[in-house]
């Protein structure tokens, strides 16, 4: 299940906030993925490299609160 979401997610370009651990919040589209870690691309800062182990949750950004 995990790597269809993914790869839904990557084709489809969706824009998701990414939850660490510590609370912090990063949002942008998943460009790939392997089995220990997500690369993000970020519109408004550089894109980065997050390890999984590194991540409490994950969502679609148009589903945040308003």
């Amino acid at each position: 299940a995990e790597v269809y979401y993914y790869k839904k997610q990557i084709d489809s370009h969706t824009l998701m906030v990414v939850v660490l651990r510590d609370g912090e919040e990063i949002e942008g589209t998943i460009e790939w993925y392997d089995r220990d870690a997500l690369k993000i691309n970020r519109k408004t800062a550089p894109n980065i490299l997050l390890l999984k182990h590194n991540i409490k949750y994950m969502y679609k950004a148009e589903d945040r609160k308003k």
